[in-house]
């Protein structure tokens, strides 16, 4: 009997400096299209 494999990649996008990078890394990560500026606060408050 054959099993089949999984993969998976895991992809890192650095992180930003400090908190006030936020918003740039986000736009960076989201390819310049909008985001929900509550994704801000949470990434923030993490």
């Amino acid at each position: 009997m054959v099993k089949n494999t999984i993969g998976v990649i895991l992809m890192a996008y650095c992180s930003p400096a400090t908190l006030n990078d936020i918003p740039t890394y986000l736009t960076k990560i989201y390819r310049g299209k909008e985001f929900d500026k509550s994704l801000v606060k949470e990434f923030q408050r993490r």
